[in-house]
């Protein structure tokens, strides 16, 4: 709900809120990765769910943004924020779904991108061939051709607007 503020913040110091709930929010987050290796143990942690390894990357980017933010002054917190809301996905089955969906289509998707390059480049030589050797200014007649006089653009145009 405090992402919400950000469109809002007019200098009235909705801005350090926002910040101070952030950082909040975070160090939760970095706090809680020990624990729960204390928990269930460092191996098993890792071991047991890819979800408590997609965790332990947003906790990492987490604590790389504190870091990057405090010390060199740069930030990007939209994109932390923004992995934290991917921790709701384990929990919501739909979304689970769809995710997987995704993940096995993705190879398919794949190919056809890379048949659909493989066409732009033949169509790209195809087009080198044929049309490659064509020179600037050859037709006088065409009215792309910015030396033709009928060209708008042309500064030579008595009815080019920027005369």
């Amino acid at each position: 709900m405090y992402l919400s503020l950000d469109n809002i913040a007019n200098g009235l110091g909705l801005e350090e809120v926002i910040e101070y709930a952030n950082l909040f929010c975070e160090y939760i987050l970095i706090l809680e990765q020990p624990l729960r290796w204390w928990g269930v143990g460092f191996y098993a942690y890792f071991t047991f769910s890819l979800w408590n390894s997609v965790e332990f990357f947003i906790a990492l980017t987490a604590l790389g943004r504190i870091v990057l933010t405090y010390t060199l002054g740069y930030s990007y917190s939209f994109a932390v924020v923004s992995l934290r809301v991917t921790r709701l996905v384990r929990r919501s089955r739909g979304l689970t779904t769809y995710l997987r969906t995704f993940r096995f289509s993705l190879p398919a998707l794949l190919h056809i991108s890379l048949v659909l390059l493989l066409v732009f480049f033949i169509y790209a030589i195809v087009g080198m061939t044929y049309l490659g050797n064509i020179q600037h200014g050859n037709n006088p007649n065409n009215p792309n051709n910015p030396n033709n006089p009928n060209n708008p653009n042309n500064p030579n145009n008595p009815n080019n607007p920027n005369n």
